[in-house]
């Protein structure tokens, strides 16, 4: 049975590791799924990031046809909102070598200059993952596939800026704790930096996200690479748990054996310390 992404599960949380090779240069980025939401009678998940260039988007996929759809997310007096925000689909699993797919901007290649790329030029498994490879280029001499339980190797947001193409590059995708996915130009390196690509570096979460609130069984949160320490506590100041977390952006507490109620975190960095609350229900 295809199962393109498997964002469909509450009991796994998925996320992507990007590299943006746009201006100002070489950057990585991060993509989480939030939370469910509802829209129009359809069941979605709710991608976001940390690039504030990125206003986040809904996704939906069926797990018996191995399709996945996105629609993006306006931001309010943003310079992007003339793109498209209906509901495109961007990943077909059942189609075969010889058909065509719709790419967006992607079917001329990241050079905007190819033609007759959106065909598919194989279909083959790694194991027991399906990879469709179509003609077309991407950067680093490779070409664009889907990827059973990954999505594709430029990233899931390749449809978002309909009239930008960009060389971007899946570094990495993980569901929990687990790497799912690994690159193939930078030697599988999912903490791969490009201080030396002539750009700075930018930390892949620009900004701390916690997550979901209210919680119930776990807590999560995204924050910038490093070293970094959490607390949670409850009202009245009581330590209910800390996490220090080593060259790592992420962090998972068990809440479920909490007391609900209102509990206060501080995320602890180098560059500050960042407060807030969040529910605990049952």
């Amino acid at each position: 049975m295809p199962n393109p992404i498997n964002l469909c599960s509450d009991s796994i949380i998925t996320y992507w590791i990007q590299q943006w090779n746009n201006l100002p240069g070489t950057v990585r980025d991060s993509f989480y799924v939030e939370k469910d939401t509802t829209y129009n009678g359809l069941e979605y998940k709710k991608v976001r990031a940390g690039s504030h260039e990125y206003s986040g988007a809904l996704m939906r996929e069926d797990t018996l046809t191995g399709k996945v759809w996105y629609k993006p997310i306006p931001i309010a007096g943003h310079s992007y909102n003339s793109r498209d925000t209906s509901e495109m689909l961007i990943i077909d699993l059942n189609i075969n070598v010889g058909d065509t797919f719709d790419l967006g901007y992607w079917s001329f290649g990241f050079t905007g200059k190819d033609t007759n790329t959106n065909i598919v030029d194989s279909v083959y498994y790694i194991g027991p993952i399906k990879h469709i490879r179509f003609k077309t280029p991407i950067i680093y001499n490779e070409k664009l596939e889907f990827i059973e339980g990954v999505g594709l190797n430029i990233g899931i947001n390749y449809r978002h800026f309909p009239s930008v193409v960009g060389a971007d590059y899946l570094i990495c995708s993980y569901k929990d704790d687990t790497v799912t996915y690994r690159n193939k130009h930078h030697g599988g390196n999912c903490d791969v930096r490009f201080g030396d690509m002539g750009a700075p570096e930018v930390k892949s979460i620009s900004v701390i996200h916690v997550y979901p609130n209210p919680a119930r069984e776990t807590l999560h949160f995204l924050f910038p690479s490093g070293d970094v320490t959490i607390k949670l506590t409850d009202i009245s100041g009581r330590i209910a748990d800390v996490q220090v977390i080593k060259n790592d952006v992420k962090a998972i507490f068990d809440v479920q054996h909490y007391t609900p109620g209102i509990y206060l975190y501080q995320v602890i960095t180098q560059q500050g310390v960042h407060s807030g609350r969040v529910l605990i229900n049952k």
